[in-house]
């Protein structure tokens, strides 16, 4: 064996692993329903206009991409049938690692290896039919949520991994799906609300446990992307409306979101609304499009290299400032390649 065959197998490539939902699946759902979710013109299985920004972060990381990420995932399992008579399981992202861990019963993460848990989003819209009908208190929600991801963190922990990052849950408020039903207050409330739980607990968690833990600001990261400054930079013309549509009724009035989004897309309107989808913030009227999702791949990375570098004294941050310094330094105001590419 050559010196450098000998230093590849003792040092094999890290490997970022993905748990989470349609934010970041790369086609896992469309393999579970044979094809049919989502359908075109989403780009070859993921809930975007183009890749989507695991592929990015995975790219400027230079890691292996593990994604065990589903769309319509939450923090529990969902049971639902498609088409109203196929019996479909979606795997929750605590399905997701248990997974991991029965894929690999022998092998440890490596110690550069990366977990990453993003999940929240499809738990608020969950609720959010019964927040509105005050059957369940957002206090209560977002406490039990944010205590079912930090107990998932100590599941990875368990697992082995000594590096994991933490989505929080997107400024509902600003979702296009939202607005079509007048719940962007009280949806914005909730995720207000898990955030500010889920921001004072895993740091707090992660320091006791001798690991690197990073919370990715999502929320923040939406907030300012939409911004008139970042989004002109980045190109971005419509931050509004999205570029698919399909009656989104069911979305708000099923009990189980899975299997209503589930049938949303099935039925969704092939037809662009929009001239050109790489202009449009939002994709369809919950996922952003392939700009967004390129931009807050290269702020993951750019947060994870601060952590490594600053061991939490100085972190990157999505700042203004910060996500138009990205946008002008690698030209991120363009189409996305496709596939991903950096």
């Amino acid at each position: 064996m050559t010196i450098a065959a000998a230093y590849s197998a003792a040092n094999p490539q890290p490997s970022v692993y993905i748990f989470g939902d349609s934010i970041s699946d790369t086609g896992r759902l469309k393999k579970i329903t044979l094809g049919i979710v989502p359908p075109e013109p989403y780009w070859n299985g993921r809930f975007s206009s183009g890749p989507v920004w695991t592929e990015y972060f995975s790219l400027l990381q230079g890691t292996q991409l593990r994604n065990y990420a589903v769309g319509a995932a939450v923090t529990a399992t969902s049971k639902l049938k498609l088409f109203g008579f196929l019996p479909l399981t979606i795997p929750s992202t605590k399905d997701q690692i248990n997974q991991y861990i029965i894929d690999n019963p022998n092998t440890p993460p490596g110690f550069f290896d990366i977990a990453v848990l993003e999940i929240g989003g499809n738990d608020i819209m969950t609720v959010l039919p019964d927040v509105v009908e005050n059957k369940v208190n957002i206090e209560e929600f977002a406490e039990s949520l944010s205590n079912a991801v930090i107990s998932q963190c100590q599941l990875l922990k368990t697992a082995g991994f000594k590096t994991i990052f933490v989505t929080n849950a997107p400024p509902m408020q600003y979702v296009p799906l939202m607005a079509m039903e007048n719940r962007a207050s009280i949806a914005g409330a909730i995720s207000k609300s898990y955030n500010a739980k889920l921001a004072s607990k895993l740091p707090s968690w992660g320091s006791q446990r001798n690991i690197r833990v990073g919370l990715l600001d999502f929320d923040t990261f939406v907030t300012n992307a939409l911004s008139s400054d970042v989004s002109r930079t980045l190109g971005i013309m419509d931050t509004s409306s999205s570029c698919i549509g399909g009656n989104s009724l069911n979305l708000f009035t099923s009990r189980n979101h899975a299997e209503a989004l589930i049938r949303f897309l099935v039925d969704i309107k092939g037809t662009l609304l929009c001239s050109n989808p790489s202009t449009n913030f939002f994709w369809d009227p919950i996922h952003p499009g392939e700009r967004v999702h390129r931009l807050f791949g290269f702020y993951a990375s750019e947060f994870a290299n601060s952590l490594r570098a600053s061991n939490y004294s100085s972190l990157f941050l999505p700042t203004q400032a910060n996500l138009k310094a990205l946008i002008s330094a690698h030209q991120l105001g363009q189409m996305a390649p496709k596939p991903a590419r950096i």
